[in-house]
């Protein structure tokens, strides 16, 4: 498995995805697991259009609700919506990592670009 999962922009019906893992990589050279979505014509009334899990090898990680209309902070509408978390902190380091995995839950069909990496 690579340190990058990549979907070219396609058409999801509601249902869940993955996990789909990633890894080739350690903690020594990652930061952060980053998931990027191209927004592609979502319907803006959907709230959340989608459920995202980032997870490391461990289990940790975290859970994100992306809207139908991602905005900006400057209220302008985003063109690709991107999520991250943290490699986790053992006392005053980073833990040991090597394996990472995205599963997501689609709420409302929609097309869109997938890629996680380890950054």
């Amino acid at each position: 498995m690579p340190r990058t999962f990549s979907q070219p922009s396609q058409d999801y019906a509601v249902g869940t995805y993955g996990p789909f893992p990633v890894d080739q990589f350690t903690n020594a050279n990652t930061n952060a697991l980053e998931a990027s979505f191209t927004v592609e014509g979502w319907d803006p009334t959907v709230n959340p259009i989608m459920l995202v899990r980032l997870r490391w090898g461990d289990g940790s990680g975290a859970d994100f609700s992306v809207p139908g209309q991602p905005m900006a902070r400057d209220g302008t509408l985003l063109s690709v919506v991107r999520v991250r978390v943290s490699v986790p902190k053992e006392a005053d380091s980073k833990k040991p990592v090597d394996q990472g995995s995205i599963e997501v839950q689609v709420l409302a069909p929609l097309r869109t670009a997938v890629t996680l990496e380890a950054v």
